[in-house]
Protein backbone atom coordinates (compact mmCIF):
# COMPACT_ATOMS: atom_id res chain seq x y z
CA UNK A 1 0.00 0.00 0.00
CA UNK A 2 1.29 3.58 -0.74
CA UNK A 3 1.05 6.05 1.89
CA UNK A 4 -0.94 9.43 1.12
CA UNK A 5 1.96 11.12 1.35
CA UNK A 6 3.73 8.80 -1.34
CA UNK A 7 1.39 9.99 -3.83
CA UNK A 8 1.31 13.69 -3.47
CA UNK A 9 5.52 13.25 -3.32
CA UNK A 10 4.84 11.79 -6.87
CA UNK A 11 2.22 14.05 -8.08
CA UNK A 12 4.45 17.41 -6.99
CA UNK A 13 7.25 15.20 -9.52
CA UNK A 14 4.54 15.01 -12.27
CA UNK A 15 3.84 19.08 -12.01
CA UNK A 16 7.17 20.28 -12.01
CA UNK A 17 8.09 18.03 -15.07
CA UNK A 18 4.46 19.75 -17.26
CA UNK A 19 5.77 23.01 -15.79
CA UNK A 20 8.93 22.32 -17.55
CA UNK A 21 7.50 21.09 -20.56
CA UNK A 22 5.01 23.97 -20.93
CA UNK A 23 8.13 26.47 -20.22
CA UNK A 24 10.03 24.85 -22.71
CA UNK A 25 7.01 24.74 -25.36
CA UNK A 26 6.49 28.68 -24.32
CA UNK A 27 10.02 29.47 -25.29
CA UNK A 28 9.94 27.61 -28.54
CA UNK A 29 6.71 29.27 -29.65
CA UNK A 30 7.94 32.73 -28.51
CA UNK A 31 11.69 32.74 -29.58
CA UNK A 32 10.58 30.39 -33.01
CA UNK A 33 7.97 33.03 -33.73
CA UNK A 34 10.71 35.69 -33.08
CA UNK A 35 12.75 34.63 -35.42
CA UNK A 36 9.72 33.88 -38.01
CA UNK A 37 9.41 37.11 -38.13
CA UNK A 38 12.99 38.37 -37.80
CA UNK A 39 13.59 36.51 -41.11
CA UNK A 40 10.74 37.80 -43.22
CA UNK A 41 11.62 41.21 -42.52
CA UNK A 42 15.57 40.36 -43.22
CA UNK A 43 14.01 38.77 -46.54
CA UNK A 44 11.85 41.49 -47.31
CA UNK A 45 15.21 44.56 -46.64
CA UNK A 46 17.28 42.06 -48.40
CA UNK A 47 14.73 42.36 -51.49
CA UNK A 48 14.30 46.01 -50.97
CA UNK A 49 17.95 46.83 -51.07
CA UNK A 50 18.67 44.96 -53.80
CA UNK A 51 16.19 46.30 -56.23
CA UNK A 52 17.71 49.98 -54.85
CA UNK A 53 21.06 48.25 -56.41
CA UNK A 54 19.83 47.27 -59.27
CA UNK A 55 17.88 50.91 -60.04
CA UNK A 56 21.21 52.83 -59.21
CA UNK A 57 22.69 50.56 -61.64
CA UNK A 58 20.52 51.06 -64.32
CA UNK A 59 20.69 54.58 -64.20
CA UNK A 60 24.12 54.46 -64.13
CA UNK A 61 24.65 55.43 -60.88
CA UNK A 62 28.18 54.91 -59.58
CA UNK A 63 26.98 54.61 -55.64
CA UNK A 64 25.02 51.46 -56.68
CA UNK A 65 26.16 49.52 -53.36
CA UNK A 66 25.81 52.66 -50.66
CA UNK A 67 21.94 52.50 -52.51
CA UNK A 68 21.61 49.02 -51.25
CA UNK A 69 23.31 49.95 -47.52
CA UNK A 70 21.16 53.06 -46.81
CA UNK A 71 18.09 50.82 -48.50
CA UNK A 72 18.52 47.89 -45.89
CA UNK A 73 19.60 50.67 -42.95
CA UNK A 74 15.75 52.44 -43.66
CA UNK A 75 14.36 49.36 -42.77
CA UNK A 76 15.80 48.18 -39.37
CA UNK A 77 19.86 46.65 -40.68
CA UNK A 78 22.15 48.50 -40.95
CA UNK A 79 26.06 47.03 -40.33
CA UNK A 80 26.58 47.51 -36.47
CA UNK A 81 23.24 45.80 -35.59
CA UNK A 82 23.52 43.69 -38.36
CA UNK A 83 25.78 42.69 -40.89
CA UNK A 84 24.57 43.54 -44.52
CA UNK A 85 27.19 42.94 -47.64
CA UNK A 86 26.67 43.89 -51.20
CA UNK A 87 28.30 42.30 -53.86
CA UNK A 88 28.38 42.06 -58.22
CA UNK A 89 28.37 38.77 -58.47
CA UNK A 90 31.95 38.89 -60.39
CA UNK A 91 33.16 40.18 -56.85
CA UNK A 92 35.22 38.37 -54.45
CA UNK A 93 32.94 37.19 -51.72
CA UNK A 94 29.74 36.87 -53.80
CA UNK A 95 28.17 33.54 -53.88
CA UNK A 96 25.69 33.72 -56.58
CA UNK A 97 25.32 30.40 -57.69
CA UNK A 98 24.44 29.82 -61.70
CA UNK A 99 25.05 33.25 -61.55
CA UNK A 100 28.60 33.45 -60.55
CA UNK A 101 31.15 35.71 -62.60
CA UNK A 102 28.21 37.45 -63.84
CA UNK A 103 28.67 41.53 -63.27
CA UNK A 104 25.11 42.01 -64.15
CA UNK A 105 23.96 40.30 -61.35
CA UNK A 106 24.14 41.81 -57.55
CA UNK A 107 23.66 39.85 -54.82
CA UNK A 108 22.82 41.39 -51.31
CA UNK A 109 23.32 39.34 -47.84
CA UNK A 110 21.69 40.27 -44.73
CA UNK A 111 23.34 38.13 -41.31
CA UNK A 112 20.68 39.46 -38.77
CA UNK A 113 21.44 38.23 -35.13
CA UNK A 114 18.49 38.34 -32.06
CA UNK A 115 18.48 37.90 -28.62
CA UNK A 116 16.45 35.03 -27.60
CA UNK A 117 13.82 35.96 -24.67
CA UNK A 118 13.81 32.36 -22.57
CA UNK A 119 16.43 30.48 -25.09
CA UNK A 120 18.92 31.07 -22.36
CA UNK A 121 17.34 28.38 -19.84
CA UNK A 122 18.44 26.02 -22.43
CA UNK A 123 21.68 27.58 -23.05
CA UNK A 124 21.16 29.42 -27.00
CA UNK A 125 21.08 33.07 -26.48
CA UNK A 126 20.95 34.14 -29.60
CA UNK A 127 19.47 33.19 -32.62
CA UNK A 128 20.79 34.18 -36.45
CA UNK A 129 19.31 34.47 -39.66
CA UNK A 130 20.75 34.77 -43.12
CA UNK A 131 19.13 35.76 -45.86
CA UNK A 132 20.05 36.81 -49.51
CA UNK A 133 18.46 38.59 -52.52
CA UNK A 134 19.94 37.99 -56.22
CA UNK A 135 19.25 40.67 -58.48
CA UNK A 136 20.22 41.13 -62.28
CA UNK A 137 20.57 44.83 -62.89
CA UNK A 138 21.44 46.34 -67.00
CA UNK A 139 21.65 49.65 -67.65
CA UNK A 140 20.01 50.64 -71.29
CA UNK A 141 22.05 50.00 -74.08
CA UNK A 142 22.55 49.42 -77.68
CA UNK A 143 23.91 45.42 -77.81
CA UNK A 144 23.68 42.56 -79.52
CA UNK A 145 20.25 40.56 -79.33
CA UNK A 146 19.91 38.02 -76.68
CA UNK A 147 23.35 38.46 -75.39
CA UNK A 148 25.11 37.21 -79.08
CA UNK A 149 23.88 34.02 -78.92
CA UNK A 150 23.95 32.64 -82.06
CA UNK A 151 20.81 30.35 -82.17
CA UNK A 152 17.61 31.55 -80.35
CA UNK A 153 14.54 30.16 -79.86
CA UNK A 154 12.10 32.90 -78.27
CA UNK A 155 9.21 31.12 -77.46
CA UNK A 156 8.15 31.10 -73.98
CA UNK A 157 6.37 27.50 -73.37
CA UNK A 158 7.15 25.70 -76.25
CA UNK A 159 8.57 21.84 -75.54
CA UNK A 160 10.96 21.34 -78.17
CA UNK A 161 11.75 24.69 -79.22
CA UNK A 162 14.81 23.85 -80.22
CA UNK A 163 15.66 20.62 -81.91
CA UNK A 164 18.98 19.24 -83.76
CA UNK A 165 18.19 16.07 -85.68
CA UNK A 166 20.74 16.51 -88.21
CA UNK A 167 22.71 13.48 -90.19
CA UNK A 168 25.37 15.73 -90.23
CA UNK A 169 27.82 17.93 -88.27
CA UNK A 170 26.21 21.67 -87.35
CA UNK A 171 28.91 24.01 -85.75
CA UNK A 172 28.43 27.18 -83.84
CA UNK A 173 31.40 29.52 -83.71
CA UNK A 174 31.67 32.65 -81.24
CA UNK A 175 27.83 32.50 -80.24
CA UNK A 176 25.95 29.44 -78.32
CA UNK A 177 22.63 28.73 -78.37
CA UNK A 178 19.78 30.36 -76.10
CA UNK A 179 16.48 28.48 -75.13
CA UNK A 180 13.74 30.96 -73.76
CA UNK A 181 11.31 28.27 -73.39
CA UNK A 182 10.10 26.92 -69.85
CA UNK A 183 9.31 23.95 -71.12
CA UNK A 184 10.47 21.32 -67.82
CA UNK A 185 12.13 18.66 -69.73
CA UNK A 186 12.39 19.12 -73.87
CA UNK A 187 12.96 23.16 -74.23
CA UNK A 188 16.12 21.90 -76.44
CA UNK A 189 15.75 18.14 -77.91
CA UNK A 190 18.02 15.82 -79.52
CA UNK A 191 17.58 12.31 -79.91
CA UNK A 192 19.86 11.14 -82.75
CA UNK A 193 23.38 10.24 -82.42
CA UNK A 194 23.29 10.25 -86.53
CA UNK A 195 24.96 13.98 -86.50
CA UNK A 196 27.27 16.20 -84.04
CA UNK A 197 26.33 19.85 -82.90
CA UNK A 198 29.21 21.76 -81.84
CA UNK A 199 28.54 24.93 -79.96
CA UNK A 200 30.50 27.17 -77.16
CA UNK A 201 27.13 26.74 -74.98
CA UNK A 202 23.85 25.55 -74.21
CA UNK A 203 21.10 28.09 -72.14
CA UNK A 204 17.66 27.17 -71.50
CA UNK A 205 15.32 28.33 -69.50
CA UNK A 206 13.61 24.83 -69.31
CA UNK A 207 15.05 21.67 -69.07
CA UNK A 208 17.17 19.76 -71.80
CA UNK A 209 17.27 16.62 -73.52
CA UNK A 210 19.70 15.93 -75.78
CA UNK A 211 22.43 12.36 -76.67
CA UNK A 212 25.43 13.01 -75.08
CA UNK A 213 27.54 11.48 -78.72
CA UNK A 214 25.53 13.60 -80.66
CA UNK A 215 25.63 17.39 -78.53
CA UNK A 216 29.48 18.51 -78.00
CA UNK A 217 29.67 21.56 -75.51
CA UNK A 218 32.46 22.51 -73.25
CA UNK A 219 32.08 20.70 -69.53
CA UNK A 220 30.01 23.38 -67.45
CA UNK A 221 28.20 25.15 -70.47
CA UNK A 222 25.38 23.50 -70.29
CA UNK A 223 23.45 25.49 -68.31
CA UNK A 224 19.19 25.21 -67.50
CA UNK A 225 17.62 27.01 -65.33
CA UNK A 226 18.76 30.45 -66.92
CA UNK A 227 16.36 34.04 -66.50
CA UNK A 228 13.72 33.69 -69.14
CA UNK A 229 13.45 36.54 -71.28
CA UNK A 230 10.63 38.56 -72.00
CA UNK A 231 8.10 37.71 -74.69
CA UNK A 232 7.48 39.39 -77.02
CA UNK A 233 10.89 41.55 -76.87
CA UNK A 234 10.80 45.50 -76.15
CA UNK A 235 13.51 45.82 -78.43
CA UNK A 236 11.56 44.66 -81.77
CA UNK A 237 11.99 47.07 -84.57
CA UNK A 238 8.72 48.52 -86.37
CA UNK A 239 9.16 47.92 -89.59
CA UNK A 240 7.22 51.21 -90.18
CA UNK A 241 10.67 52.96 -89.65
CA UNK A 242 11.62 51.78 -92.69
CA UNK A 243 9.19 50.43 -94.62
CA UNK A 244 7.32 52.95 -96.95
CA UNK A 245 5.15 52.91 -100.31
CA UNK A 246 8.46 53.51 -101.75
CA UNK A 247 9.77 50.49 -101.06
CA UNK A 248 7.01 47.93 -100.13
CA UNK A 249 6.33 45.53 -102.87
CA UNK A 250 4.18 41.97 -103.50
CA UNK A 251 7.73 40.31 -105.52
CA UNK A 252 11.25 41.32 -105.32
CA UNK A 253 11.79 43.63 -108.81
CA UNK A 254 14.61 40.59 -109.66
CA UNK A 255 17.49 38.18 -108.34
CA UNK A 256 20.31 40.91 -108.15
CA UNK A 257 19.21 43.32 -105.58
CA UNK A 258 20.63 46.82 -105.85
CA UNK A 259 21.83 47.80 -101.91
CA UNK A 260 18.58 48.95 -100.01
CA UNK A 261 15.45 47.56 -98.07
CA UNK A 262 13.16 45.29 -99.57
CA UNK A 263 9.61 45.16 -97.80
CA UNK A 264 7.55 42.66 -99.42
CA UNK A 265 3.52 41.64 -98.67
CA UNK A 266 3.73 38.13 -100.05
CA UNK A 267 6.21 35.06 -99.53
CA UNK A 268 9.42 34.84 -101.00
CA UNK A 269 9.71 31.45 -102.43
CA UNK A 270 13.34 30.34 -103.98
CA UNK A 271 13.38 27.87 -106.53
CA UNK A 272 15.85 25.28 -108.30
CA UNK A 273 18.43 26.84 -109.42
CA UNK A 274 17.58 30.05 -108.12
CA UNK A 275 19.73 32.45 -106.32
CA UNK A 276 18.77 35.77 -105.02
CA UNK A 277 21.62 37.83 -104.48
CA UNK A 278 22.36 41.33 -103.28
CA UNK A 279 24.84 43.12 -100.92
CA UNK A 280 24.10 45.82 -98.64
CA UNK A 281 20.03 44.06 -98.29
CA UNK A 282 17.38 43.90 -95.92
CA UNK A 283 14.67 41.66 -96.91
CA UNK A 284 11.39 42.42 -94.74
CA UNK A 285 8.71 39.94 -95.38
CA UNK A 286 5.27 41.91 -93.78
CA UNK A 287 3.69 38.35 -94.54
CA UNK A 288 4.44 34.89 -96.06
CA UNK A 289 7.03 32.91 -95.92
CA UNK A 290 10.64 32.65 -97.03
CA UNK A 291 11.74 29.47 -98.32
CA UNK A 292 14.86 27.85 -100.24
CA UNK A 293 13.87 24.58 -102.37
CA UNK A 294 16.12 22.20 -104.04
CA UNK A 295 18.92 24.55 -104.77
CA UNK A 296 17.53 27.65 -104.42
CA UNK A 297 20.00 30.09 -102.72
CA UNK A 298 19.93 33.26 -101.14
CA UNK A 299 23.13 35.09 -101.47
CA UNK A 300 22.87 38.06 -99.37
CA UNK A 301 25.08 40.86 -97.02
CA UNK A 302 23.03 43.16 -94.73
CA UNK A 303 23.96 46.91 -94.45
CA UNK A 304 26.52 48.02 -92.71
CA UNK A 305 24.97 51.26 -91.94
CA UNK A 306 21.73 52.75 -91.40
CA UNK A 307 17.98 51.18 -89.26
CA UNK A 308 18.75 48.35 -90.63
CA UNK A 309 22.31 47.43 -90.65
CA UNK A 310 23.21 43.87 -88.98
CA UNK A 311 19.68 43.20 -90.61
CA UNK A 312 19.58 40.87 -93.07
CA UNK A 313 15.93 39.29 -93.42
CA UNK A 314 13.00 40.35 -90.97
CA UNK A 315 9.39 38.86 -90.28
CA UNK A 316 7.99 40.93 -87.87
CA UNK A 317 5.96 39.74 -84.67
CA UNK A 318 2.50 39.33 -86.77
CA UNK A 319 3.80 37.44 -89.54
CA UNK A 320 3.98 33.84 -88.49
CA UNK A 321 4.75 32.02 -91.71
CA UNK A 322 7.93 29.77 -91.69
CA UNK A 323 11.79 30.27 -92.57
CA UNK A 324 13.44 27.42 -94.44
CA UNK A 325 16.82 27.95 -95.86
CA UNK A 326 19.05 25.54 -97.50
CA UNK A 327 22.58 26.22 -96.68
CA UNK A 328 24.25 24.42 -100.06
CA UNK A 329 26.98 25.45 -102.63
CA UNK A 330 25.38 28.66 -102.98
CA UNK A 331 24.32 29.70 -99.89
CA UNK A 332 25.48 33.06 -98.53
CA UNK A 333 24.28 34.93 -95.73
CA UNK A 334 26.11 37.77 -93.59
CA UNK A 335 23.56 39.74 -91.14
CA UNK A 336 21.00 38.37 -88.85
CA UNK A 337 17.56 36.78 -89.33
CA UNK A 338 14.89 37.88 -87.02
CA UNK A 339 11.79 36.16 -87.12
CA UNK A 340 9.96 36.19 -83.68
CA UNK A 341 6.50 34.93 -84.66
CA UNK A 342 7.79 32.13 -86.89
CA UNK A 343 9.81 28.64 -86.70
CA UNK A 344 12.86 28.72 -88.50
CA UNK A 345 14.08 25.37 -90.06
CA UNK A 346 18.49 25.94 -91.36
CA UNK A 347 18.48 22.79 -93.33
CA UNK A 348 22.76 22.26 -94.09
CA UNK A 349 23.62 20.74 -97.31
CA UNK A 350 26.56 21.73 -98.37
CA UNK A 351 30.28 22.80 -95.96
CA UNK A 352 30.52 25.52 -98.81
CA UNK A 353 27.55 27.59 -97.66
CA UNK A 354 28.48 30.88 -95.94
CA UNK A 355 26.37 32.14 -92.63
CA UNK A 356 27.63 35.12 -90.61
CA UNK A 357 24.83 34.83 -89.01
CA UNK A 358 22.57 35.14 -85.79
CA UNK A 359 19.27 33.54 -86.08
CA UNK A 360 16.45 34.73 -83.98
CA UNK A 361 12.89 32.93 -84.38
CA UNK A 362 9.98 31.87 -82.39
CA UNK A 363 11.41 27.85 -82.78
CA UNK A 364 14.33 26.56 -84.50
CA UNK A 365 14.89 23.11 -86.59
CA UNK A 366 18.69 22.39 -86.99
CA UNK A 367 19.01 19.73 -89.30
CA UNK A 368 20.58 18.63 -92.80
CA UNK A 369 22.69 16.07 -94.39
CA UNK A 370 25.88 18.55 -94.65
CA UNK A 371 28.54 19.96 -92.89
CA UNK A 372 26.96 23.80 -91.55
CA UNK A 373 29.03 26.12 -89.82
CA UNK A 374 27.18 29.16 -88.16
CA UNK A 375 29.72 31.74 -87.18
CA UNK A 376 28.56 34.82 -85.11
CA UNK A 377 30.22 38.19 -85.41
CA UNK A 378 28.54 41.14 -83.62
CA UNK A 379 29.64 43.66 -86.24
CA UNK A 380 27.74 41.63 -88.89
CA UNK A 381 24.65 41.33 -87.28
CA UNK A 382 21.76 43.13 -86.11
CA UNK A 383 22.37 45.24 -82.80
CA UNK A 384 19.14 46.72 -80.80
CA UNK A 385 18.57 49.25 -78.04
CA UNK A 386 17.93 47.24 -74.74
CA UNK A 387 15.90 48.63 -72.28
CA UNK A 388 17.54 49.24 -68.78
CA UNK A 389 16.48 45.18 -66.99
CA UNK A 390 15.78 45.26 -62.99
CA UNK A 391 14.95 41.73 -62.53
CA UNK A 392 14.90 40.18 -58.95
CA UNK A 393 15.86 36.36 -59.04
CA UNK A 394 16.22 35.17 -56.14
Amino acid sequence: MFSKNKTKGQALILIAIAMAVLIGMTALAVDGGSAYVDRRSAQNAADTAALAAAFATASNDPNWRQAALNSAAQNGYANGSANVEVYKCNETGASCGQYQGNAEYIQVIITSTRSTFFGGLFGQNQITNRVQAIVRARAAQQGAMVNGNAVVALAPHQCRAITFQGNASMTLQNGGIFVNSDCANEAFFNASAAGDLYAPSLEAVGGVRYNPSSVHIPPGQIRTGVAQQPYPPSWLPDPSQFCNSSNTRSSLPGNNLAPGIYCLTGSLIVNGNQTISGDGVTIVLLNGELRTNGNGAINISAPASGPTKGLAIYLPLGNTSGVTINGNANTRLIGSVLAPGSNCKINGTSASALFRSQFVCYTIDLTGTGDTTITYNEADNYSVNIPPTLELVR
